[in-house]
């Protein structure tokens, strides 16, 4: 890719990327991820194929793209609740309560990102706040470990996926029986349940 193109995805008018987020929520909330092309996209938020190609360059960038925000305000709400604790289990339980009740405020984020996303789609590309907000995860769970609170393994990377494997299943449940289940209760007590695995 040229260097002027990298340069023109900074660039792009807020107008239109918020008519694309809009977009992207209303058809990601209704439908399966690999069912919206990137032309179903364009027909519904007026915006021609030729930009979302130019800014973005397909459809999971665009995606990226339009719910970058959301991610960011994910971190943040959780980091600033983690922040006004000093112990490492109860940063853990902020991190899921924080988590769920950021999802619970936004039900079609939820849906988005854990009914009609693949899974290995968020292993391979992330938003820069995913990113970070995993960073803080596996963070917490390292001052767990330094204190015995989980496992005994030291084993960092199944830590991780035992914790995030459990909160997106209680996820998937919640958005597919119609956000009847308490997920807030439920993430309080996965971890309760993972430092009870480790005694």
């Amino acid at each position: 890719m040229p260097e002027d193109n990298k340069d023109d995805k900074r660039k792009i008018k807020p107008a239109t990327l918020e008519v694309l987020r809009t977009t992207i929520l209303e058809i990601f909330s209704d439908g399966l991820y690999h069912e919206a092309g990137i032309r179903d996209i364009c027909l519904r938020a007026k915006v021609s194929p030729k930009t979302v190609y130019k800014y973005f360059g397909n459809k999971e960038m665009l995606l990226l793209s339009c719910l970058e925000a959301d991610y960011n305000q994910l971190y943040q709400q959780v980091l600033s609740a983690v922040n006004n604790q000093s112990d490492p289990l109860l940063q853990a339980k902020c991190f899921a309560l924080e988590s769920a009740k950021f999802y619970v405020q936004r039900p079609t984020i939820a849906r988005i990102t854990f009914q009609n996303i693949p899974n290995v789609y968020w292993l391979k590309k992330r938003a820069t706040g995913l990113e970070d907000y995993h960073g803080l995860l596996l963070s917490i769970l390292k001052r767990n470990l330094a204190a015995g609170n989980f496992s005994q393994s030291n084993n960092i990377n199944l830590l991780f996926d035992i914790f995030t494997g459990s909160f997106n299943r209680i996820m998937l449940r919640w958005v597919s029986h119609d956000f009847s289940d308490d997920i807030v209760q439920q993430s309080e007590e996965l971890i309760g349940i993972i430092s009870r695995i480790a005694d």
